[in-house]
């Protein structure tokens, strides 16, 4: 039983390293890396300080010339694609939220995209990747790092996060730029499941220090 605790408590202390030595070693240069805004959207996105420090980070990417990319929720129904909802896009359509003329669908007033930035065509499956084009323009873009931030972190966010690193992209999740179905959702998203998968987990402030303008 000792043995069993001890070899946990290693095996964890083992991937917290190596987690570290990786976020150590990102860089991010504007050329070749994207913002990728996940459920920008009233009914989405309502947590007031990680609305802030998204806006700031989508400005830092903006001035950096990094292709700042909008990817937009659409409610999970049979026309949509979705047969089979999981528990959480039920959530959504017992909810309400999303629908076509529903002030919750559009962008947050504080997050809109500008002219020259990318906006998706609404999707409703859990991941920006899904049916939508984004891997082509990633591809035309010339794209070889991705950084995630938006809603919701323990589902659309983590779905959009795993497909990433499986295209082969290096990818980076904003942890004080994201909110969650709710805030222990979050947590353990951010500090336990995240930083297993994906390349970084960093702040807005160690994200904008990382990066390197287009010149």
């Amino acid at each position: 039983m000792t043995d069993s605790i001890f070899n946990r408590l290693a095996n964890r202390a083992i991937r917290g390293f190596a987690a570290a030595a990786l976020r150590k070693q990102l860089t991010y240069d504007a050329s070749d890396t994207a913002l990728l805004i996940v459920g920008a959207q009233r009914d989405l996105l309502d947590d007031a300080a990680a609305v802030s420090t998204l806006a700031r980070l989508i400005s830092t990417a903006r001035a950096a010339g990094v292709k700042v990319i909008y990817a937009v929720s659409a409610p999970p129904t049979p026309e949509s694609g979705i047969r089979f909802p999981t528990p959480s896009q039920q959530a959504l359509l017992t909810k309400g939220p999303l629908g076509a003329s529903s002030a919750g669908a559009e962008f947050h007033p504080e997050l809109a995209p500008r002219p020259g930035d990318i906006v998706l065509e609404p999707r409703a499956g859990l991941s920006a990747f899904a049916s939508t084009d984004v891997d082509l323009r990633l591809s035309g873009l010339g794209i070889a790092r991705i950084v995630v931030a938006g809603s919701r972190t323990d589902i659309e966010l983590d779905s959009t996060a795993r497909d990433a690193v499986e295209r082969g992209f290096q990818t980076t999740v904003v942890s004080d730029c994201c909110a969650g179905t709710t805030r222990e959702n979050h947590h353990a998203t951010i500090s336990t499941t995240l930083p297993r998968i994906v390349h970084g987990v960093l702040t807005m402030d160690d994200f904008a220090a990382r990066l390197t303008h287009n010149s």
